[in-house]
């Protein structure tokens, strides 16, 4: 599909990671934003390289992913920070969809495990920034029982068959839900954006261990 090797790709990503998050540590905001919408298509050339046969639910999860990223550039207005986070939540449906190809059933002590743990994490993160949400407290519970889903999966993968391609897609996930958490205590706990750089990182690396997961299984 692609003329380069495919690790001409991953080292792509790398280094447009690398960019944003500099960009993100030393440039102006406005500037910083939209720089974070190079990304996701770095993160898609590296994932259709590296597999014989495209996953769509994958590539639909990647594209909601980027249309939140995009989005999120105009988030100042309240209909745009929506229609964001209902992007991302979109992405996390398909996240779920095409992990649910590599169902296997689960047994309770695996399906407690995740529910216990992401449960857990939902509720210590809602009690504290619930009050501030204002007028998105309905999408962030939706969006926080969304992920937890997606975690939870992570979690019950990874006490199925316990090794380091579902670890990493464990810990994938959560990185993934931590950036989610810094996003939300910028906008409604801070209100500014104190935190800038680790946004991206936890973003790329999220993204970087989810899609190993595809690219292995």
């Amino acid at each position: 599909m692609f003329c380069l090797p495919k690790y001409s790709y991953l080292a792509l990503f790398f280094l447009v990671a690398l960019g944003v998050t500099l960009v993100n540590a030393f440039c102006p905001n406005s500037i910083a934003i939209v720089s974070r919408s190079f990304i996701i298509p770095a993160a898609l050339l590296w994932y259709c390289s590296s597999v014989s046969e495209v996953n769509k639910y994958v590539v639909l999860a990647l594209f909601f992913a980027w249309l939140g990223d995009i989005l999120l550039i105009f988030d100042a207005k309240l209909l745009f920070r929506k229609l964001s986070v209902s992007s991302y939540l979109v992405m996390q449906v398909f996240f779920i969809a095409a992990f649910k190809e590599q169902h296997k059933d689960f047994s309770l002590r695996e399906f407690l495990m995740g529910a216990v743990l992401y449960g857990s994490y939902l509720l210590i993160f809602l009690m504290n920034i619930f009050p501030h949400l204002e007028d998105m407290k309905l999408y962030a519970v939706i969006y926080g029982l969304t992920i937890s889903y997606l975690g939870c999966l992570s979690i019950m993968f990874f006490f199925q068959s316990p090794n380091w391609d579902r670890f990493f897609l464990f810990f994938g996930v959560l990185v993934f839900s931590i950036r989610d958490v810094m996003l939300t205590y910028n906008k409604y706990y801070f209100h500014a954006d104190k935190i800038t750089f680790p946004i991206i990182l936890t973003y790329s690396i999220g993204l970087l261990f989810i899609l190993y997961n595809f690219i292995r299984f």
